[in-house]
């Protein structure tokens, strides 16, 4: 085999290897399914912490003006 020859199936030898580690549209798909899911609980937390935090500072705040400082 020629130098050439022997380098383009060096080549060709990683590209296939290559192609094996390619994402489907299917694993790109599930990718952005748990993506979704896991922004929506974030999210979900967040709005749910913001309100319990309101909640207890306006309790607070109204306790203290109501007994006075």
């Amino acid at each position: 085999m020629s130098d050439l020859e022997t380098r383009v199936t060096r080549i060709e030898g990683k590209i296939d290897n290559i192609h094996t580690h390619f994402a489907t549209k299917s694993d790109v798909m599930a990718l952005n399914a748990n993506f979704e899911k896991a922004l929506r609980l974030v999210i979900m937390w967040n709005v749910g912490t913001i309100i319990a935090s309101t909640g207890i500072i306006a309790t607070i705040v109204f306790t203290i003006l109501r007994h006075g400082a």
